[in-house]
């Protein structure tokens, strides 16, 4: 479907999430002069293949990094809260017994928590700088 609906194209645009772009689907789309990936990511194009027919391909770097620094805040904030047990034990029926364990072990805070990141790309730097501000130590 992709050589297909790329027939006469000179551009292909591919989304990281996209199939696959491999030696195959690029063979058989002579007209391509490049391919411009719709993010950071462009693993899921055959770069060798592109190399081998001339084809360059193109990233978008630190197009999303905000987004998703800012949903791995989220998920690190819903993690130490611990927002999803919390509201399984709720739905179920268990509001006491569990308040009651929420407060005998307490809720973490990013105060004074240490974020360890793996990486300080474009995302690692502006996660940390949030941290940062949220009184967070950072290591990397």
């Amino acid at each position: 479907s992709i050589i297909k609906a790329c027939e006469g194209a000179d551009c292909l645009f591919t989304p990281a999430s996209a199939s696959r772009i491999n030696s195959f689907i690029l063979e058989n789309i002579p007209s391509i002069k490049i391919i411009q990936t719709m993010g950071v990511g462009f693993d899921h194009v055959d770069l060798s293949a592109a190399v081998r027919l001339h084809i360059p391909v193109a990233n978008v770097p630190g197009a999303n990094a905000t987004a998703v620094a800012e949903h791995a805040l989220g998920m690190l904030i819903t993690l130490q809260r611990r927002l999803l047990e919390s509201d399984a034990q709720i739905k179920a029926g268990n509001y006491v017994t569990y308040r009651n364990i929420l407060l005998r072990e307490g809720i973490k805070e990013i105060r004074g928590s240490k974020i360890g990141l793996v990486g300080f790309g474009s995302i690692g730097r502006s996660f940390a700088k949030t941290v940062l501000a949220l009184g967070a130590s950072v290591s990397y």
